[in-house]
């Protein structure tokens, strides 16, 4: 009846068969289980690097706004002309006028110790050579001599809490000296300024513009400096907009120097600077994790820039990227590591102006409570440069609160059907 007795052979052959294919089975679930063990962690899918929807950008924006009426650089020279020959009649003054000795300039800017930023300034103008700046492009206005240096980003905010200091870019004498004005202009209008006019050995002279109230050296006119050496804060004060250095160059004679050297520079042939930058000196300032994006408010009202480095598992976080000099032939690449540095989360952003002095672009990221807790880390590659900031995310407090099941109260059961 059954093939197993009428064909014993063919039956055992059959059952051997079917152990060999239950062992097979076994031993490729067992193939799969160490595989699954040993293999290193691999990052998540990520999709193409595409910017995302969900991007939010903005950019800084200086007015055209002339720094010094006529009058007010009339009233600087004659007061400049009358300490210059007070301080020569002194012996306070070297005049030496041998271009073999001419001073090389340092870098104006600097930020003050406990601030940390990966950089901290744009340019939104350069000295202005008859419609072009020194490098035959358009980032001037009409008159402009010299060169503006924003704050960025968080402009009124480092100006408050006196982040970036101006330094003397050489060594010199202090020649005149401007202090008492307002220093949260936000227009033109004949304001005074408040400066520092540092002469440097070779005879040439600095003017350093729209320092904070206050914040100017407490050294008397007639004192030295050393190049580096504390100026003041950076301000808002005079015909301004916002808080920025304008430095202003003369040599000996009197003629205006772009310290700037290029090809529609006619005033002087070489660079002033110990070491010129690039036209576009394009990188990261700043960046953030913060609980909102960030809200830059009309001038001069301090911005509001919602950081934090500590978020649970289930908030929203925004993850902001500063810029200087940002180009539209570069894109930055943005990646989120877990604490064992897989990738959770990764994208491109890009820009479609052709240049920002300074811009920003931010967007919000929802964990999720599946994740680990721990020191995460938000990475930007950007101009062959790589920026990094870490972050906390905890676990999610459970609510402990007793909850409480309110039931309705049957006075009568025999009433209800």
């Amino acid at each position: 009846m059954f093939a197993r007795e009428n064909h014993p052979v063919n039956w055992k052959l059959r059952r051997r068969i079917r152990t060999i294919i239950i062992l097979l089975v076994l031993l490729q679930g067992i193939i799969l289980s160490v595989c699954q063990i040993t293999r290193p962690l691999v990052a998540a899918p990520v999709e193409q690097a595409v910017e995302p929807d969900d991007v939010i950008s903005g950019h800084h924006e200086m007015e055209h706004v002339e720094h010094l009426s006529d009058e007010q650089r009339s009233e600087i020279e004659a007061q400049l002309a009358q300490n210059m020959a007070m301080l020569t009649t002194q012996g306070k003054l070297a005049m030496r006028v041998n271009r073999e000795t001419a001073v090389s300039l340092n870098w104006p800017l600097q930020q003050a110790s406990g601030f940390n930023d990966y950089g901290y300034h744009g340019i939104s103008f350069f000295v202005d050579h008859n419609g072009q700046d020194y490098s035959c492009d358009s980032r001037i206005y009409g008159g402009h001599r010299g060169t503006d240096f924003f704050l960025w980003p968080f402009e009124w905010n480092k100006m408050d809490d006196n982040a970036v200091e101006v330094i003397s870019a050489a060594d010199g004498v202090i020649i005149h000296k401007q202090d008492g004005n307002d220093d949260r202009s936000c227009s033109i209008g004949g304001k005074t300024w408040n400066a520092v006019y540092v002469q440097h050995v070779d005879g040439s002279v600095a003017w350093y513009g729209h320092l904070k109230i206050g914040s100017l050296t407490t050294k008397n006119i007639g004192e030295t400096v050393q190049a580096g050496e504390y100026l003041g804060i950076v301000g808002s004060s005079g015909n301004s907009t916002g808080p920025h250095l304008h430095l202003e160059v003369y040599d000996i004679n009197y003629n205006l120097i772009d310290p700037y050297q290029g090809s529609c520079n006619p005033l002087n042939d070489t660079s002033w600077w110990l070491t010129q930058r690039p036209y576009y000196d394009s990188a990261v300032n700043k960046l953030t994790t913060g609980t909102a994006a960030p809200e830059f408010n009309s001038c001069p009202s301090p911005e509001i820039s919602h950081e934090a480095t500590q978020f649970t598992l289930d908030d929203t976080v925004y993850f902001s990227a500063y810029f200087r000099d940002r180009t539209n032939s570069l894109d930055s690449q943005n990646t989120i590591y877990r604490p064992d540095n897989s990738i959770f989360d990764a994208w491109t952003d890009t820009q479609r102006s052709s240049h920002r002095d300074g811009s920003y672009k931010s967007r919000p990221v929802t964990i999720g409570k599946e994740e680990p807790a721990g020191q995460w880390r938000y990475e930007v590659v950007f101009n062959g440069s790589t920026y990094q900031h870490t972050f906390q995310l905890e676990e999610t407090t459970p609510n402990n609160t007793d909850e409480f099941i309110y039931l309705p109260i049957v006075t009568n059961p025999k009433l209800i059907d």
